[in-house]
């Protein structure tokens, strides 16, 4: 149908990947601190950690951002039942 084939290091796929992560780790947080707190607190979307800075051949100074996803896999991994 004319489409390119996107390519997973592209920038802007770690950019909505980033985001997308960030957003759920923010929601994650706001559901977990309502008043009263839940029965069931969500935990499959941890903050995400930040490394060291360090700077880049080009100059520019970034630090790597790492997000974790908790799920429970049972032992098909087909089956993956979901964030937990």
């Amino acid at each position: 149908m004319g489409e390119t084939a996107v390519v997973l290091t592209d920038e802007k796929v770690s950019e909505a990947i980033s985001k997308l992560l960030s957003g759920a780790s923010a929601a994650q947080a706001a559901y977990n601190g309502t008043d009263p707190a839940p029965a069931n607190p969500l935990n499959g979307f941890p903050n995400p950690t930040r490394g060291t800075p360090t700077t880049l051949t080009g100059g520019a100074i970034v630090s790597i951002k790492t997000h974790t996803i908790r799920v429970a896999v049972p032992l098909q991994e087909s089956e993956i039942i979901g964030a937990i």
